[in-house]
Protein backbone atom coordinates (compact mmCIF):
# COMPACT_ATOMS: atom_id res chain seq x y z
CA UNK A 1 0.00 0.00 0.00
CA UNK A 2 1.23 3.16 -1.17
CA UNK A 3 1.92 5.71 1.83
CA UNK A 4 0.67 9.81 1.32
CA UNK A 5 3.27 11.89 1.65
CA UNK A 6 2.93 14.93 3.94
CA UNK A 7 3.87 17.24 0.54
CA UNK A 8 0.84 15.15 -1.87
CA UNK A 9 -1.70 15.98 0.85
CA UNK A 10 -0.26 19.39 0.90
CA UNK A 11 -0.42 19.71 -2.71
CA UNK A 12 -4.15 18.04 -2.66
CA UNK A 13 -5.90 20.33 -0.36
CA UNK A 14 -4.41 23.27 -1.99
CA UNK A 15 -5.89 22.13 -4.81
CA UNK A 16 -8.60 21.49 -3.46
CA UNK A 17 -9.11 24.61 -1.92
CA UNK A 18 -8.82 26.05 -5.69
CA UNK A 19 -11.62 24.38 -6.84
CA UNK A 20 -14.40 26.81 -5.95
CA UNK A 21 -12.61 29.27 -8.03
CA UNK A 22 -12.01 26.81 -11.27
CA UNK A 23 -16.07 26.04 -10.68
CA UNK A 24 -16.89 29.79 -11.14
CA UNK A 25 -14.47 30.85 -14.49
CA UNK A 26 -16.28 28.32 -16.16
CA UNK A 27 -19.93 28.71 -14.47
CA UNK A 28 -21.78 27.36 -17.94
CA UNK A 29 -19.69 24.51 -18.52
CA UNK A 30 -20.29 23.87 -14.34
CA UNK A 31 -24.08 24.33 -15.03
CA UNK A 32 -24.22 21.87 -17.94
CA UNK A 33 -22.50 19.12 -15.80
CA UNK A 34 -24.29 19.53 -12.70
CA UNK A 35 -27.63 18.90 -15.06
CA UNK A 36 -25.97 16.07 -16.69
CA UNK A 37 -25.68 14.73 -13.46
CA UNK A 38 -28.42 14.59 -11.63
CA UNK A 39 -30.66 13.52 -14.48
CA UNK A 40 -28.42 10.71 -14.66
CA UNK A 41 -29.13 10.53 -10.56
CA UNK A 42 -32.64 11.35 -11.27
CA UNK A 43 -32.59 8.32 -14.28
CA UNK A 44 -31.05 5.94 -11.55
CA UNK A 45 -33.98 6.71 -8.93
CA UNK A 46 -36.27 6.50 -11.62
CA UNK A 47 -34.94 3.39 -13.01
CA UNK A 48 -34.87 1.63 -9.14
CA UNK A 49 -38.09 2.34 -7.99
CA UNK A 50 -40.33 2.40 -11.34
CA UNK A 51 -38.42 -0.57 -13.70
CA UNK A 52 -37.21 -2.62 -10.68
CA UNK A 53 -40.67 -2.16 -8.47
CA UNK A 54 -41.91 -5.67 -8.07
CA UNK A 55 -46.03 -5.52 -8.90
CA UNK A 56 -48.63 -5.53 -6.40
CA UNK A 57 -50.27 -8.88 -4.74
CA UNK A 58 -53.36 -8.80 -6.87
CA UNK A 59 -55.71 -5.96 -7.78
CA UNK A 60 -56.94 -3.05 -5.50
CA UNK A 61 -60.30 -4.17 -4.24
CA UNK A 62 -63.07 -2.40 -4.14
CA UNK A 63 -62.92 -2.08 -0.10
CA UNK A 64 -60.04 0.29 -0.49
CA UNK A 65 -61.65 2.67 -2.43
CA UNK A 66 -65.06 2.92 -1.20
CA UNK A 67 -66.26 6.52 -0.97
CA UNK A 68 -67.24 7.40 2.49
CA UNK A 69 -69.67 10.20 2.99
CA UNK A 70 -69.93 10.67 6.46
CA UNK A 71 -65.81 11.89 5.76
CA UNK A 72 -66.70 14.47 3.01
CA UNK A 73 -70.47 15.60 4.39
CA UNK A 74 -67.41 16.73 7.93
CA UNK A 75 -65.13 18.11 5.25
CA UNK A 76 -67.94 20.12 3.52
CA UNK A 77 -69.07 21.36 6.52
CA UNK A 78 -65.82 22.90 7.49
CA UNK A 79 -65.26 24.10 3.82
CA UNK A 80 -68.83 25.95 4.77
CA UNK A 81 -67.56 27.26 7.89
CA UNK A 82 -64.50 28.87 6.38
CA UNK A 83 -66.36 30.17 3.14
CA UNK A 84 -68.47 32.02 5.62
CA UNK A 85 -65.75 33.58 7.87
CA UNK A 86 -64.16 34.74 4.82
CA UNK A 87 -67.25 36.33 3.61
CA UNK A 88 -67.47 38.21 6.85
CA UNK A 89 -64.29 39.53 6.66
CA UNK A 90 -64.65 40.88 3.52
CA UNK A 91 -67.91 42.82 4.36
CA UNK A 92 -66.59 43.89 7.84
CA UNK A 93 -65.24 48.02 7.09
CA UNK A 94 -61.81 48.23 8.53
CA UNK A 95 -60.92 52.25 9.19
CA UNK A 96 -58.47 53.97 7.01
CA UNK A 97 -54.79 54.32 8.23
CA UNK A 98 -53.96 56.71 5.54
Amino acid sequence: MKRISKRDLNKAISNFKKLPRLLADKAFLTFWASLVLCLVIGGVIFYQYSIWAEPSAGPVGLKSIQFKEKTYQTILQEWQKRNESFLEAERKSYLDPF
